[in-house]
């Protein structure tokens, strides 16, 4: 019997306390925030506009062709995007930057459509109730400016208590509305959210071909430098690509390394904008000081310049285009190629010259001094010694092969100093040829350990290593070559 009198007043008090919540919270909330909140018995202000289904408008509609600018202010800072010369809408301050067309509508659509849910008040006692208060509150506001030069301030206040919108007010009234988040949410973003995440040229597939430069650095060391070049170019260096490696000097470009690095930019989209506008505090900020990596590429005459963070701990670069003046974060598998090694950069294969492009060639080493004369070309090529003799061309193509399986095994791992020492000594082999085009190269193999060698191009190089054996071959190969015997290219004795 007790225990049922307990149950009852429990009951009771719960009853009343529904009764509470929905008199003085649940009731006022759904009053204020219900559209159909009596309008017919609302009279119309002075600035208010009826539309045909008899909702509320603080002012007129206005839509994209007849804003003229619209000025936005927030926690996140202020900016305004107005309409140019050229009838495009641009961002103040930064009138080259593309913007984000979704976002870019999303505003021009919250400022000039400002239907309301419900007008609460048209005599606020204190705006402060609804965050609303100029001095007291620093709402967020947006100006709109029509291109007849009608403007309207818009205060926007707190979110309402269901999340469902804010209270707003005009500048220069006590009139309290409230407006769905659907069309003021994007008022509370930065202007980094409004520039579009495209922030650089982008390379297509089809314009791969068109791009004259380009360079990877990593703090004042430049990792890789490339080239476009002239077929006559090409054809003058014995090359079957229109691309020269720059740095490092003397080798050639390893292709499926540098495409897969330009098609890193066939849509180089940033997740989020950091910054807009570069300063040297933002570049502190986001680790972009003294430029960890550097990266340059030009594409029909234009110059594309950015600076790269280091990797963070979250996975992600911070990245500067200079030419934008904006910062963007990327995730660090859009830029693989900012850690491959320099080897990777560089063709195994140091001698890639066509046969058919080549004049002369001269092997030198303390077992044979020998020059070749190539005439011709294809089934008509003929080969001359120094001597007058016309070796068989079908065997000296085997030695040719030879010459072209000279690879990089490896990095020497020798410091310069340890490289001018091993250059100071008689070479083990010295390799030149000329150019029907008369450019001629020069390779030269020091030996530094009992199975490598290095090699110098036209006294440059030396970082990586070739197997000391196969300068033994080509010296073995040249002398087959005089002697008649038969070469096999893939034999390494």
């Amino acid at each position: 019997m007790k225990k049922q009198k307990i149950l009852a007043i429990a009951a009771f008090c719960a009853a009343v306390v529904l009764i509470l919540l929905y008199f003085f919270v649940i009731s006022p909330v759904l009053l204020a925030e219900d559209p159909a909140d009596t309008e017919e018995t609302q009279k119309p202000l002075e600035n208010e506009v009826i539309n045909e289904s008899g909702r509320t408008l603080l002012f007129p509609h206005y839509e994209r062709e007849s804003i003229q600018s619209i000025e936005v202010y927030n926690s996140n800072g202020k900016y305004t995007v107005y309409r140019n010369a050229e009838d495009t809408f641009v961002l103040n301050g930064f009138e080259e930057l593309s913007l984000d067309p979704t976002v870019l509508s999303s505003v021009i659509v919250g400022a000039g459509y400002s239907i309301t849910m419900n007008r609460i008040t048209e005599e606020a006692e204190d705006l402060s109730e609804y965050g609303l208060d100029p001095e007291k509150d620093d709402p967020a506001w947006y100006r709109l400016t029509t291109i007849d030069e009608k403007q309207y301030k818009v205060y926007i206040g707190k979110k309402l208590v269901s999340d469902a919108g804010y209270y707003v007010c005009l500048e220069d009234s006590r009139a309290v509305y409230t407006i769905t988040n659907s069309l003021l949410d994007t008022m509370f973003l930065g202007k980094e959210n409004i520039a579009a995440k495209q922030i650089t040229t982008t390379i297509a597939s089809t314009d791969m071909m068109k791009v004259t430069k380009f360079a990877v650095m990593k703090g004042e060391d430049t990792v890789v430098s490339v080239k476009s070049i002239t077929e006559a170019e090409a054809e003058s260096l014995g090359l079957d690509i229109n691309y020269q490696l720059v740095v490092p000097k003397g080798y050639n470009l390893n292709v499926t390394t540098y495409t897969a690095a330009l098609e890193c930019f066939s849509s180089f989209e940033a997740t989020e904008i950091a910054a807009i506008g570069i300063t040297k505090s933002k570049l502190e900020k986001f680790g972009l000081t003294g430029a960890p990596y550097s990266i340059y590429f030009e594409l029909n005459g234009e110059e594309t310049y950015l600076t790269v963070s280091e990797k963070t701990e979250d996975g992600k670069y911070y990245v500067a285009s200079h030419n934008n003046d904006v910062i963007g974060v990327y995730p660090a598998e859009s830029l693989p190629f900012l850690e491959t090694d320099v080897i990777r950069w560089v063709d195994q294969s140091i001698y890639m010259v066509n046969i058919n492009e080549i004049a002369e060639i001269k092997i030198e080493s303390n077992r044979v001094n020998e020059t070749f004369t190539l005439e011709g070309e294809g089934q008509d090529l003929i080969v001359t010694t120094s001597e007058g003799l016309k070796p068989d061309v079908k065997n000296f193509r085997q030695f040719y092969k030879t010459l072209l399986s000279t690879y990089i095994q490896g990095y020497s791992e020798l410091s310069d100093e340890e490289i001018e020492a091993a250059k100071s000594k008689e070479p083990q082999l010295t390799f030149t040829y000329t150019t029907r085009a008369g450019k001629t190269t020069v390779y030269q193999f020091y030996t530094i350990s009992e199975r490598k060698s290095i090699c110098v191009i036209d006294g440059e190089g030396g970082e990586f290593y070739y197997l000391y054996t196969h300068a033994n071959k080509i010296s073995s190969d040249c002398i087959k070559i005089i002697n008649g015997e038969p070469v096999d290219s893939e034999d390494r004795n």
